[in-house]
């Protein structure tokens, strides 16, 4: 894949998210009549913004037609990269369904810390293990005691 491609591929999913985002704003919007100008319609603009800018960029695009410049696409460390795209879809999902974010975001930061450790032995995952329980503990004293935001 060419970084071309690539532009017009991330492209077409800004617009699709834009259109996503469009959309269900304006059935927010439409169950909210009353709440004025800036609440409602707000995100409305925005995604137009989104779409606008994004449809723009492929016009752009498109007339530049140099395709000498055009080079082949060099994503490194991409098996990560895709694996961190797998853990955070998995960690929402197990969110959703168990109800419970302290304890599924301990768990995604240790294994999403772990798949980045270069040397991964014992006292590694015992030190990042500690680092996750500090940090999802830091996470709940901030959020859950003092700002008083249930994240469940």
């Amino acid at each position: 894949m060419t970084t071309r491609h690539a532009n017009w591929v991330f492209l077409a999913g800004f617009i699709l998210v834009g259109a996503f985002y469009v959309y269900d704003s304006l059935v927010v919007a439409a169950s909210n009549e009353g709440a004025g100008l800036g609440p409602v319609k707000f995100p409305i603009v925005l995604g137009l913004m989104l779409i606008a800018l994004s449809l723009a960029d492929v016009f752009v695009s498109v007339r530049k037609r140099d395709v000498e410049d055009d080079e082949l696409l060099e994503v490194r460390n991409a098996e990560k990269l895709l694996m961190t795209i797998i853990l955070t879809g998995l960690y929402f999902t197990v969110w959703s369904v168990t109800g419970q974010f302290y304890p599924t975001t301990a768990i995604f930061f240790f294994v999403l810390v772990m798949l980045y450790q270069p040397n991964r032995t014992l006292r590694t995952a015992a030190t990042v293990a500690v680092v996750s329980a500090l940090f999802t503990t830091a996470l709940y004293l901030v959020f859950g005691l003092a700002f008083s935001v249930q994240m469940t």
